[in-house]
């Protein structure tokens, strides 16, 4: 997304602080929020039934876009 909306105007340090500030921002990180669990609970819009129907359509993905998936959900630190 950086790459996307700044392309090369923004240095690699910035690029980094910024990749730094959304980790510490991203609420479904467990233990780094910087939000308390009950802001977190009144924040968190997705419903709960359709997470579950999106997490049962993954299998449905072809294996190197799955792939890619996994990827990033590494990359943001998810797994």
């Amino acid at each position: 997304m950086l790459d996307f909306v700044f392309k090369d105007e923004i240095t690699d340090l910035q690029r980094a602080e910024i990749l730094i500030a959304a980790r510490m921002e991203d609420l479904k990180r467990t233990g780094q929020s910087t939000q308390r669990a009950d802001e977190y609970d009144i924040n968190h819009t997705n419903d709960e039934d359709d997470m579950n129907k999106a997490r049962g359509c993954l299998s449905l993905i072809s294996p190197d876009v799955y792939a890619e998936y996994l990827k990033a959900q590494e990359v943001l630190g998810y797994v």
